[in-house]
């Protein structure tokens, strides 16, 4: 039995509300994240949310899909007069499965069939470079040099369909037939809406209520998800966000030697200007990250050549903040 609970966003009570009801579940933009085909969430960045220890923030792109969803309703009555749609102002949760959604928009089609909108704001950089599925045709640029498609196919990403595709589930018992995803591309000087239809496939949904099903499984036993080196730098930090004194001997751990020597030479390969933006700054990074996750609460590593410290720091500026720090120094031959 789905769980209808009314919300406006806009209230302050009723967004405390939301937060707490969203708490509980693996909610629709939370799904492509534990499927591991989020481009910047990870099943850990999740498990992380779930325990309270990171806190989703409220960024300005977020604001601005916020701002902008009257925008999209306004595009869609312009672009799809045979829709009728309003905001929804619905959480929906299966109790059983512990899975949520906040559609943006309930619509209706010509033929009486219910349907939900996900509306997205799209950077038009972001729009060529994510939605735009295989060659598109142009033969002219705007005053400022972005590029007008015309005549594309257009594809929504695969993080959206299934979080369109989780909402039209959860509202199946209401009648929901169909989902969709409407991005309004923008720019400077110009807007454009490009709606995508999402297929409701069965077996895809057999897959994510199975993948929740074990995330939630092992959340409830305290396992850790896999670690994706490359995004889970803050998780790891909020899930150990202190040492503990302990040192640990890692002088048997190969991978742990090999990750620390590829640390040591890519410090050697990275220039005194642009440190921050070179590849080799990411790939320490990673590897940092790595051995965090070895390391968890421990202040120290230690290896046949090398010592390695994640140790918290303290700093008072505008405000005192406190992090932990890692290291490495060379202790021997």
């Amino acid at each position: 039995m789905i769980e209808r609970h009314v919300i406006d966003l806009r209230k302050p009570l009723d967004r405390i509300r939301w937060l707490k009801l969203r708490q509980q579940d693996i909610t629709a933009s939370d799904v492509a994240a534990i499927l591991g085909v989020h481009p910047k969430r990870t099943a850990m960045t999740v498990y992380a949310q779930k325990l309270g220890k990171l806190g989703s923030e409220d960024s300005n792109i977020m604001r601005r899909g916020r701002w902008f969803e009257p925008a999209i309703i306004e595009a869609l009555a312009d672009e799809r007069p045979d829709l009728t749609v309003y905001p929804a102002k619905i959480y929906l949760r299966d109790p059983e499965l512990r899975i949520g959604a906040t559609p943006d928009f309930i619509a209706t089609d010509e033929d009486g069939r219910r349907g939900v909108i996900e509306g997205k704001i799209v950077a038009r950089p972001e729009f060529l470079k994510h939605w735009v599925n295989g060659v598109f045709l142009s033969d002219q640029d705007d005053e400022v040099g972005n590029v007008i498609p015309f005549g594309i196919d257009i594809k929504a990403p695969l993080w959206y369909e299934l979080q369109a595709l989780t909402q039209a589930k959860l509202d199946e018992e209401s009648g929901c037939e169909w989902a969709m995803v409407a991005p309004l591309a923008v720019d400077a000087y110009s807007a454009s809406l490009h709606p995508v239809e999402v297929p409701i496939v069965e077996s895809a949904w057999d897959f994510v209520k199975e993948r929740v099903a074990d995330f939630w499984d092992r959340f409830d036993a305290g396992r850790v998800p896999d670690l994706n080196p490359a995004l889970d730098a803050k998780a790891l930090a909020a899930l150990y966000p202190s040492d503990d004194g302990s040192a640990l001997d890692l002088s048997g751990d190969e991978e742990a030697a090999q990750l620390v020597a590829e640390w040591e030479s890519l410090d050697g390969d990275l220039k005194a200007l642009d440190r921050l933006h070179q590849p080799e700054a990411e790939r320490i990074k990673a590897i940092k990250t790595e051995l965090q996750a070895k390391m968890k609460n421990a202040t120290s590593i230690r290896m046949r050549n090398f010592e390695v410290t994640w140790k918290l720091q303290h700093r008072k500026e505008t405000a005192a903040t406190s992090f932990r720090v890692m290291r490495k120094k060379r202790i021997g031959a």
